[in-house]
Parts: structure tokens; C-alpha cells; sequence
């Protein structure tokens, strides 16, 4: 049986409406993490928050005219547009601390989404890698990449893997609820 359920895909293909749509029956058991675009209003990313989905509302995009650097930010992309800010700080913290929790309260922890970010927070991507090879199981999505921290969870962690660009989102979301009756029914 998997514990451990990825999907991927091309950037904006639907991976994190996909999963918000199928986890919504289950946010009350349910922990972990989202991470939330902040758009202006003329769609350019501006920057992205880590949230925490057991006490934060589940919006994956938050339209703004201004960002601020708080507790949740993770990354600034730069007025320039030839790069972004980091703040694995925010990983480090607020990002561990919400797995920490959903693995001490929950009964399935969600990592949307794992990416590049993390090469810049060590302590965020061990927690990562304990919950993962742990019993509690993880739905999650990851970045349609390679990098050395998503090669390792795709080749060590990741039961099950459905590529967005690959597989119908039907029948993705069939497989995911699937997964999810299979693991809550245990």
C-alpha cells in the first residue's frame, strides 16, 4: 500500500487545485502545509507564503498591491526579474514547526508543494525527509524538476507519483481519492 503520493506537473496545470479539491472532505485530519501565490492584480507573482492548512484558510492565491517581509514569506521575486529572494528562514521556522504538528495531530500530513526552495533550508528538508519515511501518510505535490532534494524524495519516498501532463486530471483525482480512502481506511 503507498503512503507517500506525489503529483507533478507543468507549472499552473492544476496540481494544488487538484489536491485542495480532493483533501477538502479531509481538512480536519489534516496537517501540513500550503504554499500560497501573492499575485498583483495584473497576475505577477509577487512572492510566496508557507500556510499552514489546519489553521489558515486553503487559498492558493492571494491578490495584493504589496508584500512585506513576515513570518510566512519564503520568497520575493525581484522587481527585476532576473531572480528571487529567499527566506529559507520562514521554511526553517514556520515550515517546520507546521510539520512538527501535523505529525504529533494529524492523520495525513500535505507538503504543497516541495521544490528548490528547500536546498536553502537543511533543517526544513531533514524534517521533510523524517515524515516521509514515518507512518503517517504524506499527499503532497512536487516541482516538475531535478534538483538533489527532489531526486531523493522521488527515488527513496515517493510511493506513488501522478504526472499532470501525463495522466487526465479525472483520472488523477480518481487515483488521489483512491489513495486517500485506502490510507483512512486502515
Amino acid at each position: 500500500m503507498s503512503i507517500n503520493l506525489f503529483v507533478t506537473g507543468t507549472k499552473r496545470v492544476g496540481k494544488s487545485t487538484l489536491l485542495k479539491e480532493c483533501l477538502y472532505p479531509y481538512l480536519n485530519i489534516t496537517g501540513g502545509y500550503y504554499i500560497q501565490r501573492v499575485n498583483d492584480e495584473d497576475s505577477t507573482t509577487l512572492a510566496f507564503r508557507i500556510l499552514d492548512v489546519s489553521s489558515q484558510p486553503y487559498y492558493l492565491l492571494n491578490v495584493t498591491d504589496t508584500v512585506s517581509v513576515e513570518a510566512d514569506i519564503i520568497a520575493i521575486t525581484s522587481i527585476n526579474k532576473r531572480g528571487i529572494q529567499i527566506f529559507p528562514t520562514s521554511l526553517e521556522n514556520k515550515g517546520v514547526s507546521i510539520l512538527r504538528d501535523a505529525q504529533r495531530t494529524k492523520k495525513i500530513v500535505l507538503m504543497d508543494e516541495l521544490g528548490k526552495f528547500e536546498l536553502h533550508a537543511p533543517h526544513f528538508a531533514k524534517t521533510v525527509f523524517e515524515i516521509l519515511k514515518g507512518p503517517i501518510p504524506v499527499i503532497g505535490v512536487l516541482k516538475k524538476e531535478h534538483n538533489p532534494f527532489l531526486d531523493h524524495i522521488s527515488n527513496n519516498y515517493a510511493d506513488l507519483i501522478l504526472d499532470l501532463d501525463e495522466i487526465d486530471p479525472a483520472l488523477c483525482k480518481e487515483h488521489i481519492n483512491l489513495f486517500l480512502d485506502s490510507v483512512l481506511n486502515d
